[in-house]
């Protein structure tokens, strides 16, 4: 989404014109529109931070300059040299939804696995072994002062819950907007 649509609209902007300058100032107010409208409604409806938009912001740009010049690229070389030129301009532009479905059928099956990682941190505390173990083991709620990029939309943790102590356990953390499942690989409260 965050690559092929802009592509595909500049692709299209940039065969539909007939000057290179023509086609980089209707992209550049149409993609300017296009994706502040866009990730400002991600941003108010509350499915995405406002740094995260803020930094999608670029490659939206780049995605959509990319495509003007291929597309281009693909009219001056291509179509200008075809004789049906208007057919193979409709051709081309019907066949941009069927890259999209393509390019959204390809993320999907990397939605459908799950992610794996290994995540490994230590501190030091005043404190015994033991202690500590029994503290962090499940966290009823988590009421503390937030970092600065929590204020922009990053996820703020609410609690944390274990099923059972030992390894192959499922370790919960709920965030204000969703949650994270780990599954213990080792266990070690006294080392």
């Amino acid at each position: 989404m965050f690559c092929l649509v802009p592509f595909c609209a500049g692709f299209g902007i940039a065969l539909v014109t007939r000057k290179l300058d023509t086609a980089w100032a209707i992209v550049a107010l149409a993609g300017l529109l296009a994706s502040l409208l866009g990730l400002g409604t991600l941003v108010v409806g509350q499915y995405e931070g406002l740094l995260c938009a803020v930094l999608a912001f670029p490659l939206l740009a780049a995605s959509l300059g990319i495509g003007t010049c291929a597309g281009y690229l693909f009219r001056r070389y291509v179509l200008e040299r075809v004789r049906h030129q208007i057919t193979s301009t409709v051709m081309l532009l019907s066949l941009t939804p069927a890259l999209i479905l393509a390019g959204h059928r390809t993320e999907l099956s990397s939605l459908e696995s799950a992610r794996h990682e290994i995540v490994t941190d230590s501190i030091f505390l005043p404190a015994q072994p033991e202690e500590v173990w029994l503290n962090i083991q499940s966290i009823d709620s988590i009421d503390v002062r937030k970092p600065l990029l929590m204020y922009f939309g990053l996820p703020i943790p609410q609690r944390c819950t274990l099923d059972h102590p030992g390894t192959g356990a499922k370790r919960t953390c709920y965030f204000d907007h969703g949650f994270i499942e780990e599954t213990i690989t080792e266990w070690s409260p006294h080392g």
